[in-house]
């Protein structure tokens, strides 16, 4: 599968879990995934395990579990069907590391050089070097 993210050939993504209420207004679109997409999103992913889990007075959320241990948790309230198995693989298109900044060490300047701009009109033949003692 192509939009599956994978290191030296292992999958990254273990297991999803996918939490929602029975009767919340912003749980249906998660309910309707389950009510009708759930067991093509199981067939799609034979090796990925797919948990549901019913939780009382919560919004809706969608958790990846990675194999480096990370877990990333997407809220899905209000989402419809479609949107939540956009949240789905976005979840498998991630390598469950933490994020990066790198801009860390990054230096902005406004010389573009070190050593000054270049210029073709530098002329080091007749530059006279002075000691100062």
């Amino acid at each position: 599968n192509r939009d599956t993210m994978s290191r030296k050939g292992v999958q990254q993504l273990n297991k999803i879990v996918i939490q929602y209420c029975k009767w919340g207004g912003s749980s249906k679109g998660v309910r309707d995934l389950i009510n009708n997409g759930l067991e093509d999103l199981k067939s799609i992913n034979p090796s990925l395990t797919v948990e549901v889990v019913q939780r009382s007075n919560k919004h809706p959320n969608v958790r990846g579990e990675y194999v480096t241990g990370i877990v990333k948790t997407i809220s899905a309230r209000n989402e419809d069907a479609e949107g939540v198995q956009k949240l789905v693989d976005s979840l498998k298109s991630q390598w469950g590391t933490k994020a990066k900044n790198w801009n860390k060490h990054r230096r902005i300047t406004d010389q573009l050089c070190t050593q000054g701009p270049w210029s073709p009109f530098v002329d080091l033949k007749n530059v006279e070097v002075v000691r100062e003692n």
